[in-house]
């Protein structure tokens, strides 16, 4: 049964392939290990292309480089090719502290400007959650994770914000709304 999203999904693939498999090689430094991180990262896409409809062409053309991404981190970590980072104990962290207030005092502007610096994770976190508006659920389907190692992605990506904020000297907001 054809899907009408699955046109799409066939031009993305066609235009972005061969990109996209570079892209996976590069982390995984084998062609045959590569085009199995692909192979997982488009079937993983096409279960999440109908929550992406409102996203631009090349939006959703970043996302697949996304995907590729978090799919080949996962696949190293299995490998124990790379060793995750340890769990931080997190304590009585408030459902609004003072890094969800700045984020949300910050512009798209002065956010694109801090995002880059950022790890690749938290950086795609802060993207996705307010740049795009994505929820939980698919935040955590394209990082890759469980919902409830998202929480500590999200607080962890929101400190490295504010402090690349900090840094390029943007003034971050932790007492309310502008």
């Amino acid at each position: 049964m054809q899907h009408p999203h699955d046109d799409e999904v066939t031009v993305l693939y066609s235009e972005n392939r061969e990109a996209l498999l570079r892209y996976a090689y590069r982390y995984m430094n084998d062609w045959e290990c590569a085009s199995d991180v692909l192979q997982t990262s488009m079937l993983k896409f096409i279960r999440m292309f109908d929550r992406l409809s409102r996203l631009t062409h090349q939006q959703k053309t970043g996302y697949l480089f996304t995907v590729v991404k978090h799919s080949a981190f996962r696949e190293l970590e299995k490998q124990k090719r790379i060793v995750p980072a340890a769990e931080e104990w997190l304590s009585s962290l408030s459902e609004e502290n003072a890094e969800d207030i700045a984020v949300g005092n910050l512009t798209l502007d002065e956010i694109h400007c801090c995002i880059a610096g950022l790890k690749p994770q938290y950086g795609d976190y802060i993207r996705m959650r307010y740049v795009d508006d994505l929820d939980d659920e698919v935040i955590a389907e394209f990082l890759s994770v469980k919902q409830s190692s998202l929480r500590m992605i999200a607080v962890r990506a929101k400190r490295a914000l504010c402090e690349a904020c900090v840094k390029k000297g943007i003034e971050v907001n932790t007492h309310g709304r502008k």
